[in-house]
């Protein structure tokens, strides 16, 4: 393979993965804050389960499981972001 297509190839990869990245941290950051609301919400009472609610495991998700699904969504999408091309100004 040539040295010109090699780097077209790397580029449709790259620009692919970032796409996925992209996807990833939106979906990824408010579905973790959702959870995080939710889990607050119902250890609050202000959501009643038809079931009993494990306390340990519903604190866990608060604490710990979905704060972290949001603080990666936003530390992927934040390290998108800086990281983007920029294309060069043309002047005409």
């Amino acid at each position: 393979m040539r040295a010109d297509n090699r780097r077209y190839v790397n580029s449709l990869e790259s620009d692919s993965l970032r796409a996925a990245s992209w996807v990833g941290g939106t979906l990824l950051l408010p579905c973790g804050a959702a959870q995080v609301l939710t889990a607050a919400a119902v250890l609050s009472g202000v959501l009643h389960t038809a079931g009993p609610v494990d306390r340990a495991r519903m604190l866990g998700h608060l604490l710990l499981r979905d704060p972290l699904f949001a603080l990666c969504g936003a530390s992927l999408l934040v390290g998108l972001a800086r990281t983007r091309h920029r294309s060069p100004r043309v002047s005409p």
